[in-house]
């Protein structure tokens, strides 16, 4: 058989998928006297095929080195050395396959991406600018020059792009995204929803639009009230998903609004049985005073995630304020042996300690709080509380002058100073923690506490 045999044989194995055949006869082709560049560069695309990337090489090499022009090889001599990540040599291959055959546009494209291989995003741009100018039609083009101009923080450019790519395309939901979160990174948050609330027209359904909005409104805007109007619009949009009753009621829960909370929370449950819903709806029980109902949602929380130890925290709160305190210290117990990393449940069985009169218990449990979150000012202050019940009035004051550090309006910790400055007669600097505490109660409206101080500051005074 031939050389030209052979060669024609090949290329038909080689189409039907006998890859193994096609080598064969390429291989013993390769081997005539005379070397034909082609023969090497099916040899290379068959090695290719089988992931042999430095053996592709060898024989695109050998085309290359039979044929100086053989453009096809150089571009699958690049596309070899993009998966060996010789990405130089990729970029050499493809820019000489562009001098060869300088219309050959798609080239660019695959260049870029390879520019961005190497970050030098660029060149990326630049060859994305001739690809478009090539083909101004071509929406992936926008959406990859797009890309690149974000992450030379080029993002007016990134925007046009996506103007342009939702011209082309304008149900686009990667554009809608795309563009809306590059406007979060210009700090256009109003038109980063717009783009969001866009796209949930588009696809109600798409969940990651929705904590978007939500990020932005209440990170970036801390807007609570423009996040549930937000939300109101997503439930017009998906009247039965639950997650955004939810998360509209757990905003109004922040803003107090507990009616209204309860409203949502009842709602997604009507839709969906969640743990989520029952223990928040259980929260705003507990804050209202309805401790019956708190206790009904947060056992059927338990029921639900019976190893989630943020639910026996909160049942022990209502047990603890129901004056259940064994059982309580129950609950906080299997909280910690669920997650021994919980602060929160050791401050609460701190807490409940130190209302049975078990003092050291009680400090060590504050002890093991404040040891996993050193931010904990709540744990600062009532460790200071113990502290002053065992006469320890200068640990109690630098518990409390902890906890006013970490949370300036903590109004409990300023009157507490005060009143252990008030016991060792440090009546100047009682009252000047007294005074704090009162100017906070003012902006906070809390008369009775306010009352309280306000008696105590002419008591001092006296």
């Amino acid at each position: 058989m031939n050389f030209e045999e052979l060669f024609n044989r090949a290329a038909s194995k080689f189409e039907q998928g006998d890859i193994f055949g096609a080598l064969g006869d390429v291989a013993q082709g390769v081997i005539q006297p005379i070397e034909i560049a082609p023969l090497h560069y099916e040899l290379g695309n068959g090695r290719l095929l089988l992931l042999d990337y430095e053996g592709a090489i060898e024989n695109y090499d050998r085309a290359i080195e039979i044929d100086s022009n053989y453009a096809d090889a150089y571009e699958k001599r690049a596309e070899a050395r993009n998966f060996i990540k010789d990405y130089q040599g990729a970029i050499d291959d493809y820019t000489q396959l562009l001098r060869l055959a300088p219309n050959y546009i798609d080239i660019y494209e695959k260049r870029a991406d390879v520019w961005e291989n190497l970050e030098n995003y660029q060149a990326a741009n630049d060859d994305y600018n001739s690809l478009i100018s090539a083909k101004p039609h071509d929406a992936n083009a926008y959406q990859k020059r797009a890309r690149v101009r974000r992450k030379i923080e080029n993002y007016q450019g990134a925007i046009e792009d996506y103007n342009r790519w939702l011209t082309l395309e304008p149900n686009s939901i990667d554009a809608h995204y795309e563009r809306g979160y590059t406007r979060e990174k210009m700090g256009d948050y109003q038109g980063a929803i717009d783009d969001y609330k866009l796209l949930l027209r588009i696809n109600p359904d798409y969940s990651l639009a929705a904590s978007r909005i939500f990020l932005v409104r209440v990170n970036d805007m801390e807007d609570y009230r423009g996040a549930i109007a937000d939300y109101t619009e997503l439930i017009h949009l998906r009247p039965n998903f639950a997650e955004h009753y939810y998360i509209r009621g757990c905003l109004q829960q922040l803003l107090g609004n507990y009616q209204a909370a309860l409203a949502d929370y009842d709602r997604g449950l009507t839709l969906k049985v969640d743990f989520s819903l029952y223990s928040s709806r259980g929260v705003v029980y507990y804050r209202l005073g309805n401790y019956d109902l708190a206790m009904s949602d947060f056992e059927r929380a338990i029921d639900l995630s019976p190893n989630l130890a943020e639910a026996y925290v909160n049942r022990g709160a209502v047990r603890y304020t129901m004056g259940n305190y064994q059982a309580a210290i129950a609950d906080f117990d299997r909280a910690l042996i669920l997650n021994a990393n919980l602060a929160t449940a050791y401050s609460s069985r701190g807490a409940t300690r130190y209302t049975l009169d078990e003092y050291q218990s009680a400090i060590a449990d504050f002890n093991c709080a404040l040891s996993l979150n050193p931010e904990f000012a709540e744990a600062y202050s009532n460790r200071g509380v113990v502290r002053y019940k065992m006469g320890e009035y200068e640990e109690a004051i630098a518990d409390f002058h902890n906890a006013v550090n970490l949370n300036p309006n903590f109004v409990e910790a300023y009157f507490n100073k005060g009143v252990v400055r008030a016991q060792i007669g440090d009546n100047l600097g009682a009252n000047e923690d007294l005074q704090k505490a009162r100017q906070l109660c003012l902006e906070n409206t809390n008369i009775a506490v306010n009352q309280k101080i306000i008696d105590l500051i002419i008591k001092l005074d006296q």
